[in-house]
């Protein structure tokens, strides 16, 4: 678009004068990664060897170079970078989620597994790295009991609302925990959150147990206080 081309040549502009700032290549691969811009993959060669010229030894230089080895499929070369920023960085996400797609696309499932999990067991109340572990779960390794694991872990994180609750309590009826789901309902019923959405989950667990007495009489009385 005009936007993106106009913000490619002022990002372009702005490197003439200031060659070893990290920030304007990085806002440039933005542009080129998203191929916001014509010739994008030929701008990113460009960009690409422009800043392993002017700051090779840098955090996104390196990063970098891993994901074009990725793509060469050098993937013993972009695992020993990646290895090396983690090392430097326990949270650099980025080189977490590619060192991941590394360990996956050459068979080592359980080793990216174990990987993710110390990570997380060395930061339990990360966000952005929780969505890493999700992510890792439910596209690459496809276990959905951790997947929902690690889902819950973020949802409990988030400020208590309407919105997050429904979101729980489905997650709680999908991996049959019913009554868990009734008391975040219930809670909410309490709190005065009255509304559409409410009533949707309601009818949406009640759809889902009607084959328990003790859960329908539970659910009874929240619709009748609704």
């Amino acid at each position: 678009s005009g936007d993106a081309a106009l913000a490619e040549r002022t990002l372009l502009d702005a490197l003439q004068t200031r060659p070893e700032a990290e920030a304007i290549y990085e806002q440039l691969f933005v542009l080129y990664d998203a191929n916001a811009v014509p010739d994008a993959s030929k701008q990113w060669v460009r960009l690409m060897d422009r800043m392993l010229y002017a700051i090779p030894g840098s955090r996104l230089a390196r990063l970098k170079k891993a994901e074009w080895d990725i793509v060469r499929r050098n993937y013993g070369q972009a695992e020993r970078v990646l290895n090396e920023l983690i090392e430097e960085n326990p949270r650099d996400y980025q080189a977490i989620n590619n060192l991941l797609d590394v360990l996956a696309v050459t068979g080592r499932k359980n080793e990216a597994d174990a990987m993710i999990d110390a990570r997380i067991d060395q930061f339990p109340h990360d966000t952005q790295l929780l969505y890493v572990a999700l992510k890792h779960y439910t596209d690459r390794s496809e276990d959905m009991l951790k997947a929902n694991t690690y889902l819950e872990r973020l949802l409990l994180q988030q400020p208590v609302s309407l919105s997050r609750d429904i979101q729980l309590a489905r997650l709680y009826l999908a991996t049959e925990r019913g009554d868990e789901a009734a008391d975040l309902l219930e809670e909410a019923v309490t709190r005065g959150e009255e509304s559409d959405m409410l009533i949707g989950a309601i009818a949406e667990i009640v759809a889902k147990t009607l084959d328990d007495e003790k859960m329908d009489e539970r659910f009874a009385h929240y619709v009748a206080r609704l």
